[in-house]
């Protein structure tokens, strides 16, 4: 179970430039659920999940992962309760290691990492099993660095990554925005059926409305900092984009004008 309760969040306090990025989100996440996040840009999304990961401390509030008060960990004392992949292929790998050594370093996530005699043969045994369920070739290619690789094919291997060792919660940050179209379709695959088999908690930002319905069990959508909605199965099966938008004027009383929010 991960249970935010009533966080807060001011960049510039004080100052002309203040901005209240998060004003008092209460959400409880049990374990399994894969939620979706929405919101025009503004509304408090990546910095919902930088408070998760410990990349930004809440100035108030409280964060449990299970039954350990997180709140005021920092990021690399949270690696091993929260994985991340980002929008940018390029984030979270090293372009001029090697796919193994990428990989190797993930494996130890929240433990001293080095490079020197960093896989061994049961690791290099379980890369390339994790990565041939890509069906890239990948598993072929362990000793190729990763800048070699495509911006889809990084992504996947990111995501491979991230699901190498247990978390308590996965964290995807537009992580399919920055792919063409063909191959944000094949991550977000993947994404669902590596969350499906592991059975991983998940909470993944998106600009899309359709996909924020088309994926996971439930949906919130945050504005101004706040969540403006929070839907979720069987209800949610039953909504459309239309839905969404006429649920965030019932609730907040104002019309969803913003363009960055994708409706399609």
């Amino acid at each position: 179970m991960i249970e935010i309760s009533n966080i807060h969040v001011t960049f510039g306090k004080g100052t002309p430039l203040e901005n209240r990025a998060i004003q008092g989100i209460s959400l409880r996440i049990p374990k399994g659920e894969f939620v979706t996040v929405i919101g025009s840009n503004g509304a408090g999304k990546s910095t919902l999940l930088n408070v998760l990961a410990g990349d930004t401390l809440c100035d108030c509030g409280r964060i449990r992962f299970g039954d350990k008060d997180c709140t005021r960990q920092v990021t690399h004392r949270r690696a091993t309760r929260v994985a991340r992949v980002f929008q940018d292929p390029k984030a979270g790998t090293c372009e001029n290691l090697t796919i193994a050594e990428n990989m190797s370093l993930a494996n130890k996530r929240g433990q001293s990492r080095w490079l020197r005699g960093a896989h061994r043969q049961s690791d290099i045994e379980l890369f390339r099993e994790r990565l041939a369920h890509l069906d890239l070739g990948l598993e072929n290619r362990l000793d190729d660095q990763m800048g070699l690789l495509s911006g889809g094919q990084r992504q996947a291997v990111s995501l491979v990554m991230a699901t190498l060792q247990p978390s308590d919660i996965l964290l995807l940050d537009e992580h399919t925005a920055a792919l063409d179209p063909k191959t944000a379709g094949f991550v977000m695959n993947l994404t669902e059926q590596i969350i499906a088999e592991q059975n991983l908690t998940a909470l993944m930002v998106t600009h899309s409305m359709k996909q924020a319905l088309d994926v996971g069990s439930r949906t919130l959508m945050l504005h101004e900092g706040k969540i403006a909605f929070d839907v979720a199965n069987p209800e949610r099966k039953n909504l459309g984009v239309n839905d969404l938008l006429r649920l965030f004027e019932e609730t907040k009383g104002e019309e969803l004008t913003d363009d960055n929010l994708l409706l399609e």
